[in-house]
């Protein structure tokens, strides 16, 4: 199993994402290049990466703005990820053939609110540069 954990931080959330998932899986889903073990292993950081991204972005339009950390990647026969204090929301899933496990932990200040908004954050894919 691969496992990349990554953190993030700001004034009205911080917390961590945790993707676990098959090693052949990343594996099957990795760029040519990212074959070698070192570059899958980033590959894996770039999954979390974008996942956490993509949550990033939703939250920019309801003033929550988050620093992302480096992702930590960790490899081993049984890799558990353990929920924190906070707000935890664990998912399993399953992606050809293979379980994937993502889990988001959170500690929010109280006045955060998410309800529906118009503005809309950046799409998905597109860059911004500075």
């Amino acid at each position: 199993m691969l496992a990349a954990a990554i953190g993030f931080t700001g004034r009205q959330a911080r917390g961590s994402l945790a993707l676990t998932l098959p090693k052949a899986l990343a594996l099957e889903t990795a760029p040519l290049e990212a074959l070698e073990e070192l570059v899958l292993s980033d590959w894996v950081g770039e999954m979390a990466n974008q996942l956490l991204g993509r949550l990033k972005n939703r939250l920019i339009p309801h003033g929550v703005d988050i620093r992302l950390s480096t992702p930590t990647i960790v490899e081993g026969r049984q890799v558990r990820i353990l929920a924190l204090r906070g707000t935890s929301i664990c998912e399993a899933l399953m992606c050809g053939g293979h379980p994937v496990f993502i889990c988001l932990h959170t500690v929010v200040v109280p006045s955060i609110d998410l309800r529906a908004c118009e503005e809309v954050a950046q799409s998905e894919g597109e860059a911004v540069l500075f």
